[in-house]
């Protein structure tokens, strides 16, 4: 028989079988679905992490601890290790007192920034101006679009504070700003004050690097400053050092600690949680998710996947008892039409590719709908007024959550689709041989 005609009747089975069909599409719809979720979580943090990378905080490990006496030696040890780009004191990776600059206030920003250390390796990636050089003193690269923090907004829930606000916060072009002259201000915790000219030569992506306040200087001149503020600076007691890429960060780490440059318990105090890596305390840092809810995000995909192969190892049983429950009559009647094996098994693969086809289509949707509505369910939370620290701090990694753009991954799509069809596919030709094995007289009595 011609494959058109037997694709016509295929698509009038499917018409005609709706109920039947329908115990194949609820287990397809509920998997893809599942699957989807999965790969949402994962693809969506994974994406936004890389988009981060570049971060100098990302690429950075902290607390490593010494003795003054033993600083040149340790400095030595530490840039002999591969893939080091830059070992920071502590005074030079901080200036201890305020940043001011009366250029950057609008009527939305005080105009108080950070300032953070750079050398020619680890200049960020630059969208307009130039980059760092070796003879560079007082130079400032700023972001492209800065917003100046204000002092008066809560720490830690500033865009929170903005958004329940509905603030429409001014920020500044960073490009409009290249080759200009910025004076910044310096207050010490001692009353020192001090003010510095910079030199704005380049502008990074600051939607790349997530971070719209952070001007970065050489390290050198974060040290000058804060000598300048306070002579009487005890020598340095802790030193950073950053990474040449986040892939790298805890092979770095590692071979910190096997040559004892490293003490593991201060991370573990940093990150405020048990068993923490040096990269999730780093994307803590940088994105604003806490290390317990990257670890709790981690569980949910486990879980998923769990849940999603229980759900899928139904599918299958559900499809063979529904391949089982099939009319024997209804193949028992084709058979006596004249349809050879060959025929009906053709006909019930077709149908069965159109049913999964369709439930995978209508997956799509109700998951759409479900990443929506919870979307609204977040955005209402995040806006409410609510009382009690918990809460609050649900609202703030809830509002971080949401600014990760949701992205799927069009291959693991297309994976999952074609397995869900072959497996289908598969179930179908083994429960159809069983049954087709059975005369007509056979088939008529069932």
């Amino acid at each position: 028989m011609k494959i058109n005609k037997i694709f016509k009747i295929s698509i009038h089975r499917v018409k005609q079988n709706k109920k039947r069909n329908l115990i194949i599409a609820i287990p397809i719809i509920l998997i893809t679905i599942l699957l989807l979720t999965i790969n949402i979580i994962q693809y969506s943090m994974e994406n936004y992490i890389k988009s981060l990378e570049n971060n100098l905080t990302m690429r950075t490990i902290s607390s490593i601890r010494y003795s003054v006496f033993e600083y040149e030696e340790i400095i030595e040890k530490i840039e002999s290790i591969e893939h080091v780009d830059m070992v920071i004191g502590e005074y030079e990776e901080n200036i201890y007192g305020y940043k001011y600059c009366e250029q950057l206030k609008t009527k939305d920003a005080d105009g108080y920034v950070k300032i953070n250390p750079i050398n020619t390796k680890t200049c960020p990636d630059i969208t307009n101006g130039r980059k760092l050089q070796e003879d560079d003193k007082y130079v400032l690269i700023i972001p492209s679009k800065i917003y100046a923090d204000s002092e008066g907004t809560p720490t830690g829930f500033r865009d929170i504070y903005i958004e329940k606000r509905n603030l429409n916060i001014e920020y500044i072009n960073g490009e409009d700003l290249i080759g200009k002259k910025l004076i910044i201000s310096f207050e010490a915790s001692n009353g020192n004050t001090l003010e510095k000219q910079f030199e704005i030569i380049g502008t990074y992506d600051s939607n790349l690097y997530n971070d719209m306040s952070t001007l970065y200087t050489p390290k050198e001149i974060i040290k000058e400053i804060n000598l300048e503020l306070n002579p009487d600076l005890l020598p340095e007691l802790e030193i950073s050092v950053v990474v040449d890429k986040i892939e790298n960060v805890e092979l770095v780490k590692n071979e910190l600690i096997s040559k004892g440059l490293y003490e593991k318990s201060a991370i573990l105090q940093e990150a405020q949680k048990g068993d923490s890596s040096e990269t999730e305390v780093n994307i803590s840092r940088v994105t604003n998710i806490n290390v317990e809810t990257i670890n709790i995000m981690k569980k949910l995909i486990i879980f998923l996947l769990f849940a999603s192969i229980l759900i899928f190892l139904s599918f299958l049983i559900t499809t063979n008892i529904n391949k089982a429950y099939l009319s024997s009559t209804e193949i028992g009647v084709l058979k006596a039409e004249g349809y050879t094996n060959k025929d009906i098994q053709k006909m019930t693969i077709i149908e069965n590719i159109i049913v999964c086809i369709i439930s995978i289509m209508v997956s799509f949707i109700v998951f759409i709908l479900i990443i929506n509505i919870s979307n609204i369910i977040m955005d209402y939370i995040i806006k409410k007024d609510t009382i009690g620290l918990t809460m609050n701090e649900i609202r703030e990694q809830l509002f971080y959550i949401r600014q990760i753009p949701k992205k799927i991954n069009p291959l693991f799509v297309l994976g999952i689709s074609v397995v869900i069809i072959i497996i289908e596919v598969i179930n179908t030709i083994f429960i159809n041989k069983k049954i087709l094995r059975k005369n007509i007289r056979e088939l008529l009595k069932s």
